[in-house]
């Protein structure tokens, strides 16, 4: 088994994944190929079979979905559903592995699960639809103000992206001007105390690279970037 993030957290880049199931698949024809798609649902495009030949894919919809936690998705690919016949964690009376329950039903129920979050889903489906019906795409968005906002914060800091912007989505990765990786640890909590703002704060440790992921959410402009922007840098003096 080999498992891989569509768009990894940290640091956030969208990984090749066609290229790594075809990669693996062409060692061992047999290997089964897992991507965890955390990140991917809401924030970019997803049309799972066209990943290439990957078996499993695992989402949730409480990251750029906007439903609550416990909301998640098991994408199995058809031809291994009677070759695997992967199992829930909790079996219940509706799970005849005999071949007398259908394969998404064995999964459908477990007894006292509380099914809440499942059924928020629609409705933050119908919650997007509504957003995008009056101001458009989300993805759009999101995406465009990530892409302006890494390069304005690269030319406002003199550094540079951690990874090309082609590999990035809403969410996207800046060096930060300084390697002073306490004082910028330091910046982050006073920023949230002092300024509400949260910014995560990172070291690569192989090169003492020290950068943020940020996140360009619905609910942000250009305006908060330029904000954040000004005040690291009159931190960091």
């Amino acid at each position: 088994m080999a498992t891989f993030s569509h768009i990894s957290s940290v640091p956030a880049f969208i990984e090749p994944i066609s290229d790594l199931t075809t990669l693996v698949k062409s060692y061992n024809p047999n290997a089964k190929v897992l991507v965890d798609g955390a990140h991917a649902l809401g924030q970019i495009p997803l049309d799972i079979p066209s990943l290439g030949p990957i078996d499993f894919y695992l989402s949730n919809a409480h990251k750029w979905m906007y439903s609550p936690k416990g909301s998640a998705f098991l994408w199995t690919s058809p031809s291994n559903i009677d070759d695997l016949r992967p199992q829930p964690a909790v079996i219940s009376s509706e799970n005849d592995v005999s071949g007398g329950t259908d394969y998404a039903t064995r999964f459908g129920y477990t007894g006292t699960k509380d099914f809440t979050a499942y059924l928020s889903v629609s409705d933050a489906i119908a919650f997007r639809n509504e957003l995008e019906a009056e101001n458009g795409s989300i993805i759009e968005y999101t995406d465009g103000l990530a892409k302006w906002a890494g390069d304005y914060l690269t030319a406002l800091w003199g550094t540079t992206r951690l990874s090309p912007s082609e590999f990035e989505a809403a969410l996207f990765n800046v060096i930060l001007p300084t390697k002073d990786f306490e004082l910028a640890t330091k910046m982050q909590e006073d920023l949230l105390d002092k300024e509400g703002i949260y910014m995560l704060v990172l070291k690569d440790e192989a090169t003492g690279i020290v950068f943020t992921r940020l996140s360009a959410q619905i609910y942000l402009e250009r305006g908060d970037f330029e904000r954040v922007g000004k005040l690291v840098l009159e931190y960091l003096k």
